[in-house]
């Protein structure tokens, strides 16, 4: 009876928490592979919308949009959508090179001089029409960033240079949960190696194509902003190229709010609000597995105890003095 007692109080508690692991936390992890070039699935093309090249103002790293508190801006005055991001990673897939696929990251430092530009229609943060708002993301590259297999390797796979140009279309819906709906490649300039070990030939997107958004996960609700130290991969497959090849591009320690954002004490920045949706939950995959675990083996230590426990030992002995002990079957 205790037994039984132990096992309808573990067992549902144990499932409970197994069923938990399918989670939208979960599928957030899941990040784009090589094998997207089977089986990419193309935007329609109703949902190009080609920007062209920023003329603008152009500031330091990291990037702000909008540059609020940089040179030359104004102070804010009303609250507006923010983003914030320190670099853009640029990744190449291809089937026919090994490795399968390279990362090339785009960072701006005193150094190399990359900057950001800002101009009319960088930021659109619509007070009419609430159900949409936009960013786009130009980097102007002094100096190429280069793709190595290995960190310090001095075989270059390819480098991306010139201009990067992202433009970022955000929806919100009726409850205020808001969404990354589209993004257009503007200008992605990749450059092939000397040897064409990797790549047969350079890559140039300029025709403002729409990605697959779907891996990309980004998005938020209410006036939580959206953080995240790597995103996975916003994809473009390569059109018109001589082998089958996808460019990606992956957003380093961006933070994304489009309301809810706070003027600070000063009156020259806008700052984001404190509660914060993170990309990754507060349970991972390998917190999961060590959860499971130990829940497991602390399931097979109460059972053995409870099997030890259960066992009754014998209150009655033979004595050659005392009459021969009869034991009913009962007992």
């Amino acid at each position: 009876m205790r037994n039984s007692l132990y096992y309808s109080l573990f067992f549902p508690i144990l499932v409970s928490i197994v069923s938990g692991l399918n989670t939208d936390e979960t599928v957030r992890e899941k990040r784009v592979k090589s094998s997207l070039l089977s089986d990419f699935d193309e935007p329609a093309a109703g949902n190009r919308v080609k920007q062209s090249v920023i003329v603008g103002k152009d500031y330091g790293f990291p990037v702000v949009m909008p540059p609020y508190g940089k040179d030359g801006q104004p102070n804010p005055t009303t609250e507006s959508c923010l983003l914030y991001l320190e670099s853009v990673s640029v990744v190449v897939f291809t089937k026919k090179a090994d490795p399968s696929s390279a990362v090339a990251e785009v960072i701006g430092t005193e150094a190399n001089g990359n900057q950001f530009t800002v101009g009319d229609n960088s930021v659109v943060c619509s007070t009419t029409d609430p159900s949409t708002f936009k960013f786009v993301v130009q980097v102007k590259i002094k100096k190429p960033a280069e793709a190595k297999k290995m960190p310090g390797d001095s075989n270059v796979l390819f480098t991306v240079k010139d201009v990067l140009n992202i433009g970022l279309e955000f929806k919100v819906d009726s409850t205020r949960n808001w969404r990354l709906q589209n993004a257009s490649a503007n200008e992605i300039h990749v450059t092939a190696s000397n040897d064409r070990g990797f790549l047969a030939e350079s890559i140039d997107i300029t025709d403002g194509s729409p990605g697959m958004v779907t891996y990309a996960d980004l998005g938020g609700f209410g006036n939580y902003s959206f953080a995240c130290s790597s995103t996975p991969a916003i994809v473009w497959k390569v059109k018109n190229s001589k082998e089958d090849v996808a460019v990606g591009i992956s957003f380093n320690n961006i933070q994304i709010q489009p309301f809810g954002t706070v003027i600070s004490d000063d009156k020259k920045t806008l700052r984001f609000g404190r509660d914060v949706n993170d990309c990754v939950g507060l349970f991972s995959i390998g917190s999961w597995m060590g959860i499971i675990v130990a829940l497991l083996l602390l399931g097979v230590f109460f059972f053995g105890f409870l099997m030890l426990n259960s066992v009754q030992t014998m209150d009655r002995f033979d004595d050659p003095k005392q009459k021969q002990l009869i034991i009913n079957a009962k007992e």
